[in-house]
């Protein structure tokens, strides 16, 4: 690589590196998560009560999802959680100096003629990364292949550790030991003022087995030594084994390929400048115990630590506490604030006291009977944008003070929201629009008014408006609405007709229906017109039946049929000249009648009533007879030739061969 490419490298990597945080400190800090440094042995101490705990302390960053190191954030409070008890602790930045070990990979992975560009390209990363370490830190510069010597001894000079980069050779023969090399640099630390971390950029696994891991980080941790490997993706040494260097020794393992190495080594400068302690006084009792740290963040995220483990020598008593936790929130038409209570069942009651930072004056005073860690109080007398001071006080059953706490905060009770989530169009169904709201911080609202507007005017449509109390139906009639577009506003008022908040015009489309549509609907609402015209509908149907009843034709009395029989002599009739077109039988009815096989000589069929061979009687009887039979018909059974059939419908009626007879 040409020194002008090297310029142009390096330059890249500097404007790289100085938007890097700016990268970082955007993301969510949601997704983010607290990375143990380190963890002091706890100390017993005395508080200020006279009770005897243990301080324990421990070192963080926060990372996000890919383990980049998070700047721009803000803690809002920090608790220690262990057995079941919160205890307060207190977050400070690190500005503690660094003394840094550099330990290069210059073994025969990278003296190769393939590798020279690379081994190049890592050597200008790294003298870039050196500029992003704090200025008052002592760094050293060793390199590694067979043995690790010392190029460069501490020294704050970074130029002298950029020059020796420059002419550092590589060599194409011997053994990578890592490992050795490790060793060899974290014991270069013991006694080294301040931190202590180091820092070791490598393409090789170790491969010389002379050490272990698990003898390296004894080490570092016996010296307190943070180590940060880097490596170089496509060689021998691999993720798995970077994160056994660094997890166990509070470092942070990254692996990179050359175009991206840089970022990898500027995430690692970056982590040691973005480091905090946390420490609070804990009251655990004997044996091993672990505890979590939990940070809350400005923006409400609510972070947990790894367990950190540390042992207890002795039982500690913890003395009834309470601590104020993150911010006083001011919601509604009061405030919340979160508690840490250690000993909560020694508490009888909690004294909450708002003091107004402007006059010093107590602006309310209340008793908390019932608590919990989440608690509000109603501020009604609290004024928008003013300072107070919160100081709550946790009393014992006989009166005396176990713990008090304060905090400041400006009262910024949130907006009062209104809006229009739903609306129902009128149908054959229901006469007007409905109109569903969601609504927020409306405390004092005791109606809605709603109305329907013009929507380019903003027009109030008459006769529209309507009012009705919080909690029913909000309906807006329609009267003679027209169709159209129109714009629904509601606003919420309270028992002084003031206006606490107005929704947005909310769009809707009215459909006038039309004129049949409009009278079923009358209709339909009117019991008075439903009785109306049931009886209407009623009367007409009576009259449709009386008028067919009249047309249609009636039907006469009904034909009785009665059988008669003829009497049958034996003789022989004389023989009769057949005419040549025999007259048609004088027959109405063509219902023949039934044959009888085997006919009597003299059979007497009876008309009934009367019987057809009874003895004439009186003129007036006969009559009277045939009267009652109405109409009748004589069907002749025998003989059974010829055919006959004839209606009677005078008396007398007469049967026989002469032509004055009826038949």
């Amino acid at each position: 690589m040409s020194s002008r490419h090297q310029f142009l490298f390096v330059a890249t990597l500097c404007i790289l590196s100085l938007f890097f945080p700016l990268i970082v400190s955007a993301q969510n800090p949601g997704q983010s998560k607290i990375h143990i440094h380190e963890t002091s042995e706890p100390q017993q101490v005395t508080t200020g009560s006279g009770s005897l705990g243990l301080l324990l302390q421990t070192s963080f960053s926060l990372l996000d999802a890919e383990d980049q190191v998070l700047r721009a954030f803000e803690i809002e409070s920090a608790t220690f959680e262990l057995e079941g008890n919160s205890y307060p602790a207190v977050v400070q930045e690190v500005d503690v100096p660094w003394t840094i070990v550099l330990l290069i990979d210059a073994s025969k992975t990278m003296g190769g003629y393939t590798a020279s560009s690379t081994f190049k390209a890592v050597k200008t990363a790294i003298a870039t990364m050196v500029t992003g370490i704090p200025q008052n830190a002592d760094i050293a510069l060793l390199k590694f292949d067979n043995d690790a010597p010392t190029v460069v001894d501490f020294t704050e000079d970074k130029e002298a550790i950029a020059d020796a980069l420059k002419y550092l050779p590589a060599v194409s023969y011997g053994d990578s030991c890592l490992n050795n090399s490790l060793y060899e640099a974290v014991n270069k630390l013991s006694g080294a003022p301040g931190r202590r971390a180091v820092i070791v950029i490598t393409a090789s696994a170790d491969d010389c087995y002379e050490r272990s891991t698990p003898e390296v980080l004894d080490l570092a941790r016996a010296n307190q030594v943070q180590i940060y490997p880097v490596g170089l993706q496509g060689y021998t040494i691999t993720q798995e084994e970077l994160d056994a260097i660094a997890g166990p020794s509070g470092g942070l393992a990254e692996l990179r390929d050359e175009g991206t190495l840089g970022f990898g080594l500027s995430n690692i400068s970056a982590l040691l400048v973005n480091q905090w302690t946390a420490r609070a006084t804990i009251y655990p009792s004997a044996g091993q115990k672990t505890a979590n740290l939990l940070l809350n963040l400005s923006d409400d995220t609510i972070l947990t630590s790894p367990s950190i483990s540390f042992t207890s020598a002795q039982d500690y008593i913890p003395p009834t506490e309470i601590h104020l936790k993150g911010k006083v929130q001011s919601v509604g038409e009061g405030i919340l604030f979160n508690l840490d209570i250690v000993q909560q069942d020694l508490i009888r009651q909690l004294n909450v006291n708002i003091i107004s930072m402007d006059t010093g004056q107590s602006v309310l005073s209340q008793a908390l009977v019932s608590f919990s860690d989440v608690n509000t109080v109603p501020t009604v007398s609290l004024l928008p944008g003013f300072e107070y001071t919160l100081i709550v006080t946790a009393m014992d059953s006989g009166g005396q003070v176990l713990s008090e706490d304060s905090a400041e905060f400006t009262y910024e009770p949130p907006q009062a929201t209104l809006s229009v989530t739903d609306v129902q169009t009128p149908s054959e169904d229901q006469e007007h629009f409905l109109i569903s709201v969601s609504t927020q911080n409306l405390g004092g609202a005791v109606k809605f008014k709603a109305w329907l507007a013009d929507i380019e005017s903003g027009v109030q449509v008459s006769g529209t408006q309507t009012t009705v109390p919080l909690g029913e139906p909000i309906m807006i009639p329609i009267d003679d609405l027209e169709t159209g577009d129109y714009a629904i506003v509601v606003q919420a008022l309270d028992s002084t007709d003031t206006v606490l908040s107005e929704s947005s015009p909310y769009t809707t489309t009215y459909t006038r229906p039309g004129l049949f549509a409009r009278f079923r609907s009358w209709v339909s609402g009117s019991p008075l017109a439903i009785a109306g015209l049931s009886g209407l509908c009623c009367l007409t149907l009576a009259g449709m039946i009386g008028l067919v009843w009249f047309i249609l034709p009636k039907r006469g009395k009904r034909q009785e049929s009665v059988e008669l029989v003829m009497p049958q002599k034996a003789r022989r009739s004389a023989p009769v000249a057949q005419p040549a077109t025999p007259p048609p039988p004088p027959q109405v009815s063509k219902q023949p009648a039934p044959a009888r096989p085997d006919p009597s000589p003299e059979i007497e069929a009876p008309i009934s009533p009367p019987k057809a061979s009874a003895p004439a009687g009186p003129e007036l009887n006969r009559r009277e007879a045939v009267a009652q039979i109405h109409a009748a018909r004589i069907n002749l059974l025998t003989p059974t030739v010829p055919e006959f059939s004839q209606e009677i419908r005078h008396s007398p009626f007469t049967i026989g061969r002469q032509m004055e007879n009826d038949a």
